[in-house]
Parts: structure tokens; sequence; C-alpha cells
């Protein structure tokens, strides 16, 4: 399942640059501190939907390995 692998990890790599991009973009829009509660341990809200946005890749990228594996 090499089709399988190859888009997960463009989809990881998609997924990272659009987390870093507005990251980014929240920092030189709104400021430094903005940009660091982002990343706060206590949003919540924001970990579930960076979670949710590479989870596709992650268990796709899974599954073709453990495929590979042959289990």
């Amino acid at each position: 399942m090499k089709w399988l692998k190859v888009i997960s990890l463009i989809w990881i790599y998609v997924a990272i640059a659009v987390i870093l991009l507005g990251t980014l973009t929240v920092g030189i829009t709104q400021g430094f501190w903005p940009m660091m509660n982002l990343f706060n341990p206590f949003n919540v809200v924001n970990f579930l939907v960076m979670t949710l946005f590479l989870a596709p890749g992650i268990v796709g990228y899974y599954i073709a390995t453990k495929k590979k594996d042959g289990v």
C-alpha cells in the first residue's frame, strides 16, 4: 500500500504547514502573546482541532506500515 503511505505523508506535511502558517499569521497580525496562547496547555479546543487535523494522515500512515509488515 505504497499509495496510502504517500498520501498519508502528504497529508501530514500539508497539515503541519497549515498549522505553522496559521500560527505565524496570528503572530504577525495579533502579536507574540496571542500566538503563544495557541499552544497554551489549557487551550483544549486548539489541541483537539490540531489533533483531528493530523489524525487522518497519522492513521493512514499507521495502516500503510502495518499492511506492509503483513499484520
